[in-house]
């Protein structure tokens, strides 16, 4: 009976507005609109809340899908708080399919490919660091400025790749390589803070930039960071240069970025996101 009473309450007090249907690949930043009443907005999806803007009627979200998100049918669901406490809802359905991910072979010297203890305690203590890093509240908020890509240079990697390291298979590459000379000038491709700036056993000297809004960024292989934690940045900015630090079979950049905690393909942070987000060639060198 309790369970009824609910339902007739929340029936009073919601609008419910028919369902579509969305597609998405793993990896991508799904942007949303719907046209809402006035009030307060939020929007939930993959078990998390996700950043949005009013543009009057309309709002707009965005929505990372991470690399590892099975294939099928998700829910999204807007909801508005009306200033009178009634609420509105909407629920949409995201589909998510699988990306087109080539494989990628390295062969690196044997103390990168098979770790004693102590090697494998500090990975995974500076893993934890990083994840940390971008789960830290950064100041600013990244929906959706325009970006700069961080280096020009061949994409030689995708991201999504399913690696081989020594013809072992390792984990999905999580950021994109972009080759280019080592002392090239690495840019912010956003506005936002250094969370960490570290030296780490396979991505060598690593900077992570937090933009606000639970998006983070991650450059790593660097010769060289020339910002300090806790700085402010500007996109366009020289953060580092390019080198091959850590394990690495050439000189190029790591390029990654999480999105409440969502590992996204970083393209898709670029003003002309889209099929470019998923279209590179894969070559050596190759690292991360």
């Amino acid at each position: 009976m309790r369970g009824v009473l609910l339902t007739l309450a929340l029936l009073t007090a919601t609008d419910l507005s028919a369902a579509e249907t969305l597609s998405a690949v793993q990896g991508q930043v799904l942007s949303v609109a719907a046209e809402l009443p006035a009030g307060e907005i939020s929007v939930e999806a993959f078990d998390r809340k996700w950043p949005t803007r009013r543009e009057t009627q309309r709002a707009v979200a965005h929505v990372g899908i991470d690399l590892a998100t099975a294939p099928g049918s998700y829910p999204l669901r807007w909801r508005v708080v009306r200033p009178d406490g009634s609420f509105w809802q909407r629920e949409e359905s995201i589909e998510v399919v699988a990306g087109d991910f080539p494989e990628s072979h390295i062969t690196v010297q044997r103390e990168m490919a098979d770790f004693d203890k102590e090697i494998l305690v500090r990975i995974k203590q500076e893993q934890q660091a990083l994840l940390a890093a971008c789960s830290s509240p950064a100041p600013g908020h990244s929906l959706w400025a325009a970006g700069v890509m961080p280096v020009a240079g061949e994409i030689s990697t995708r991201f999504g790749a399913r690696r081989f390291v020594n013809g072992i298979a390792s984990s999905a590459h999580n950021g994109i390589d972009i080759a280019a000379p080592i002392g090239t000038p690495v840019l912010a491709p956003l506005d936002g803070m250094v969370m960490l700036r570290s030296e780490m056993y396979l991505t060598g000297i690593t900077l992570v930039l937090g933009h606000g809004d639970g998006l983070c960024t991650i450059y790593a292989h660097l010769a060289s960071a020339q910002v300090e934690v806790g700085a402010a940045i500007v996109a366009g900015q020289k953060i580092g240069e390019v080198g091959m630090s850590g394990r690495s079979t050439g000189p190029h950049l790591h390029w990654g970025a999480r999105f409440n905690e969502a590992r996204i393909a970083p393209q898709w942070l670029l003003p002309a996101a889209g099929s470019d987000a998923a279209a590179a060639t894969t070559s050596s060198p190759e690292g991360l």
